[in-house]
């Protein structure tokens, strides 16, 4: 009997309608979108906006001083709330193009600009990606926990999973078209990493050339128009940052990585690099089995590509992984909803929406990486099912 996802949309559905009614009393709550006074809300697209005014003013190197970048927060009528950390930027001065163009917009116009170009952007690669299971590929974006922290943030999660989900589609279709996209992931550096040396792997010189010279464009663009200081003060940045991230004392954002994890648990720093690097090597070497595998689909080595990148990471936080969804729409690519037994499906789902809602519930940093553990496992089960079966499933060019 054909199994279709008829109760899964439903349940999905309302589960997107309960985000909508979240936001709505968020809104009302003066935590979402604008406050009780109507000022912007203090929330991460706060960093951006701001980030993008200073640039427009010619002071893109004061972005990576977050001191500076608080003081105009402030001008903007938002205050440092007492006891928590600052808001900072990370991003590399080529991002800070995109932060200008959204920051010449008023406060309200460009975070909704922003939350609809990147949701389209996300929706557009679940639809691509997935084919004729599209609806549920766009469900599951738009319904993981880690999109409603996206949407409540602001956040940059929807943007980066689009341009890696996009860049793996088009990586044997238009290897230039891919390439690009993938240049342009580079604006989170810290998530892309593994992807170059799964191109480098199988021989796609192709993408790696037209993604080298993407990001060298993107790179130049931003020191011709901010000019060199916003990179000396980027490069500057990046021990403090780390600090910040990796080595803190006191509070530690709460990242969403298997190094996290093991601190959390009270491990040492050098055993929680141990455990981290250990995990990243076997995600590594588990994706490089299938990319290398002339029988593995496009499906399964995008799914394996997301995997190992976001585990590889140490930097990850649950806005994200957004991209569990992406790596779900590969593997709807490579076997149909119903071609996927009960556990196969409980086992996504399991990755995309129930694991990933302990980053909601907590501060803990064991959700996310749990969940990706669970996608690239699942991933590999069903590649070793398709050594083991070929031709079982239907083909999906």
């Amino acid at each position: 009997m054909t199994r279709h996802p008829y109760v899964v949309i439903l349940a999905l559905g309302l589960m997107v309608a309960g985000y909508a009614i979240l936001l709505l009393g968020l809104r009302g709550a003066g935590i979402w979108l604008l406050d009780r006074e109507g000022l912007p809300a203090r929330n991460d697209f706060l960093a951006i906006w701001t980030a993008g005014r200073l640039a427009l003013g010619g002071m893109a190197a004061d972005v990576y001083d977050w001191v500076a970048l608080e003081a105009e927060m402030r001008r903007a009528g938002v205050p440092t709330p007492e006891g928590l950390p600052p808001l900072g930027w990370m991003y590399p001065p080529g991002f800070l193009l995109v932060a200008a163009i959204l920051a010449i917009a008023p406060w309200t116009w460009s975070f909704l600009a922003w939350q609809g170009m990147t949701i389209a952007m996300l929706c557009a690669t679940q639809a691509m990606i997935a084919r004729d299971q599209r609806g549920l590929a766009i469900l599951l974006g738009v319904a993981t926990p880690c999109a409603l922290l996206c949407v409540v943030q602001g956040q940059t999660g929807f943007l980066s999973a689009a341009l890696l989900g996009s860049g793996l589609f088009w990586l044997d279709r238009k290897p230039a078209l891919a390439g690009a996209l993938l240049g342009l992931a580079t604006f989170k550096p810290h998530i892309g990493f593994v992807v170059p040396l799964l191109l480098v792997a199988t021989g796609r010189w192709k993408v790696l050339l037209f993604g080298g010279l993407a990001a060298c464009a993107f790179a130049a663009a931003a020191a011709l128009i901010l000019g060199m200081p916003a990179w000396v003060a980027f490069l500057g940045s990046l021990h403090g940052s780390s600090v910040r991230f990796l080595m803190a004392d006191g509070f530690r954002v709460p990242l969403q990585s298997i190094h996290s994890t093991m601190l959390d648990i009270g491990a040492d720093r050098s055993v929680a690099g141990l455990a981290h690097g250990g995990v990243a090597l076997a995600a590594l070497l588990g994706a490089l089995k299938i990319w290398r595998d002339p029988g593995s689909d496009e499906g399964l080595r995008g799914a394996s590509a997301l995997g190992a990148a976001y585990l590889a990471t140490p930097y990850a936080l649950p806005h994200d992984s957004v991209a569990l969804a992406v790596a779900a729409g590969f593997l709807l690519r490579h076997a149909r909803w119903d071609v996927l037994t009960p556990t196969d499906r409980s086992l996504l789902l399991l990755a995309v929406i129930v694991v990933p809602a302990g980053s909601l519930l907590s501060r803990a940093s064991f959700p996310t990486p749990a969940a990706w553990l669970t996608m690239l496992g699942l991933t590999l089960w069903l590649y070793l099912r398709l050594r083991r079966f070929p031709g079982a499933w239907p083909s999906r060019p």
